[in-house]
């Protein structure tokens, strides 16, 4: 994916197919619930997740009062320059209540 992408205030989408984000050369962005928004959003990758160069992903913003859920398959963190994977929320959470199994 080149460009960005926003999915916001309990909007769903799932796919069967990978994402990749970024091409090393424009910036790129998958924003999940990332405004002034409650939160609530559902994005289901049955692919891999792959953040590339110049891609990144944000989940969340410091108002939401509902779970925003985001899954995927797998995860490649392929990105060596300027990219990154942002997580947001109301409350401070710890590594034992993140799920990365299989990553």
């Amino acid at each position: 994916m080149n460009g960005f992408f926003t999915l916001a205030d309990g909007a769903a989408l799932a796919t069967n197919n990978d994402l990749s984000i970024g091409n090393g050369v424009n910036f790129s962005n998958l924003n999940v619930d990332t405004g002034l928004g409650a939160g609530g959003s559902v994005l289901h990758l049955g692919g891999t997740l792959t953040v590339n160069s110049f891609g990144g992903v944000s989940i969340g913003n410091g108002g939401m009062i509902a779970a925003t859920t985001v899954t995927a398959n797998a995860l490649n963190f392929a990105g060596t320059a300027a990219s990154s994977i942002t997580l947001r929320g109301r409350k401070t959470i710890t590594e034992s209540e993140c799920s990365t199994s299989g990553v």
